[in-house]
């Protein structure tokens, strides 16, 4: 006889109530299972977000944690191909990795700020790097935060929510 073997694999997320809500899953943190979500000041369904990673995965994982909150989510895994999605899309939010084939992060936000909309766009370096320097260098590209991997999606979300109040979208 053969022996059966019973594999059962993390889903870090549950949701706890139907999409579009403000709240809505848990998040298993060490085992524990621990409520997710915040109030929030504006409706994602008017938020455009981008997000730029050279690994798919992040890009990925980050881009469905936003999408069940509501956001209108992208991915792009290039700087070039950012760029297109920057133009012709036109997000209100991006979260851009900075170290990026074909353009960089740091190039990429100076472009998006040089833009009619750039301005109104709200930029976040999403990075490894989080010496002083690189904060620096991230405000002196256009950003308007700096947040170091690996991220919290709390925190991309409560980023989001206070800076598109205060930025009036």
């Amino acid at each position: 006889m053969g022996t059966i073997r019973e594999c059962l694999l993390p889903c870090p997320f549950r949701r706890t109530s139907p999409p579009g809500l403000t709240r809505g899953f848990f998040l298993a943190h060490n085992g524990h299972p621990c409520f997710y979500g915040f109030p929030r000041r504006v409706p994602a369904e008017s938020i455009r977000v981008l997000i730029v990673d050279d690994h798919p995965d992040a890009a990925e994982s980050l881009a469905i944690v936003l999408s069940t909150e509501g956001f209108e989510v992208r991915t792009d895994n290039d700087g070039a191909d950012a760029w297109q999605t920057i133009e012709n899309w036109r997000p209100s939010v991006a979260l851009i990795d900075l170290d990026l084939p074909s353009v960089g992060g740091l190039e990429l936000a100076r472009r998006a700020r040089a833009l009619a909309f750039g301005d109104q766009l709200l930029l976040a370096a999403v990075t490894g790097y989080g010496r002083e320097s690189d904060r620096q260098s991230s405000q002196q590209a256009g950003f308007d935060a700096h947040l170091v991997k690996p991220v919290d999606p709390d925190e991309v979300l409560r980023w989001i929510s206070t800076a598109s109040v205060s930025r009036g979208k």
